[in-house]
């Protein structure tokens, strides 16, 4: 009740209550009361009524078996925390009930508070930046405690899809593959990546791609074949889409990746081919190449040729494409060599010459 109309109560009580006295006095000399005063005698017994009752009605409600206590609410209280052990404390995790507008952030050490609960069944929610989102069932009949241990969700750092041309003299048939690369994290460390997903919903290919020999990376080169395309300029206009999953079975999809082009022109080689000799010191390459109508570079690549294996030993890159020849300053042995010529553009992609063959003496 309010205090100032509980004040004005007891005032109108107290001075009502010297009015019956004085009716009382008089009485003495009567056989009989009055009839006001038995209607004044009724409105103080009801005025008393609702002065003992609005004092029953803040009697506090301090027993926890006490019906009335969930009015003054419940606290539910936890801690977020990483999924595998040491189970690092999670700092700024939202937490919240439904139904209802309850919510509360864990702290920098993990732990939650939200009060003032009602008593009732509640979904209790927690979310983080990076992690997988979980909930429970929850009963609130006092105050709770529980803690959640979250699954961090791996993420995509970098990922492309590019497509690449290799002309060549053997074996006779030229080759075209999309290359699709990925580098993938997780909160919970590279060792908890299960792999990714690689699909082309165009041509309904669906394949796993293959770890790299650095951890959190993964590459798949798909051959027209395997596609179900005749050319890799099919595939323009129609989206790739990767899906990297953790141990627990958590998944993120990327956006859809497009290739941008396919180059199908390369550089003819001038020298050293067939199998030109060509001094042990330096070696002077030379090539013919019409300017393509967007921005590239060129790439040389060395490889020796030992019992018909070949192995590289030497990459140029970041020549202009300005260029059509390059004084390489050799430290090579004697031996049998090839080297290409490789264009790629600003994505990636790429398309490389046939060998120029050529010996060191």
């Amino acid at each position: 009740m309010n205090p100032g109309l509980r004040l004005k109560l007891i005032v109108h009580f107290l001075h009502n209550f010297r009015i019956l006295h004085r009716m009382k006095q008089q009485s003495r000399d009567r056989l009989h009361p009055g009839k006001g005063y038995t209607q004044r005698l009724g409105a103080i017994l009801l005025l008393a009524a609702l002065f003992l009752s609005s004092c029953l009605n803040d009697v506090p409600h301090d027993n926890p078996l006490d019906p009335a206590q969930g009015r003054t609410g419940f606290e539910v209280s936890g801690v977020v925390q990483t999924y595998y052990a040491p189970h690092m404390p999670i700092d700024g995790a939202l937490v919240w009930l439904k139904p209802g507008t309850s919510i509360g952030l864990s702290a920098a050490d993990g732990t939650f508070r939200i009060q003032g609960i009602e008593a009732g069944d509640y979904t209790i929610y927690c979310s983080s930046d990076r992690f997988q989102k979980d909930s429970l069932h929850l009963q609130v009949f006092a105050n709770t405690s529980l803690n959640f241990t979250l699954n961090g969700l791996p993420h995509f750092v970098s990922h492309s899809v590019t497509t690449h041309y290799i002309a060549r003299w053997f074996p006779l048939e030229d080759v075209y593959y999309l290359q699709v690369t990925a580098e993938v994290n997780d909160p919970d460390g590279l060792a908890d990546l299960k792999g990714v997903r690689c699909e082309i919903p165009y041509t309904a290919f669906a394949d796993t791609l293959d770890p790299d020999s650095k951890a959190g990376r993964f590459k798949k080169n798909i051959f027209n074949k395997s596609l179900n395309i005749t050319s890799l300029q099919d595939l323009l206009g129609y989206p790739v889409y990767l899906t990297a999953e953790d141990k627990p079975g958590a998944t993120v999809h990327s956006e859809g990746l497009y290739p941008a082009r396919v180059i199908e022109k390369t550089a003819v080689l001038l020298s050293p081919v067939e199998l030109e000799s060509v001094p042990a010191d330096s070696i002077h390459f030379r090539w013919d190449l019409t300017p393509l109508p967007f921005e590239y570079n060129l790439r040389i690549d060395i490889y020796a040729i030992n019992a018909g294996i070949a192995t590289s030993v030497e990459t140029i890159d970041g020549i202009s494409n300005q260029q059509t020849d390059w004084l390489y300053r050799s430290t090579l042995p004697a031996g049998d060599y090839f080297w290409t010529l490789t264009i790629q553009d600003t994505f990636g992609n790429s398309s490389q010459s046939r060998e120029g063959v050529f010996q060191i003496l």
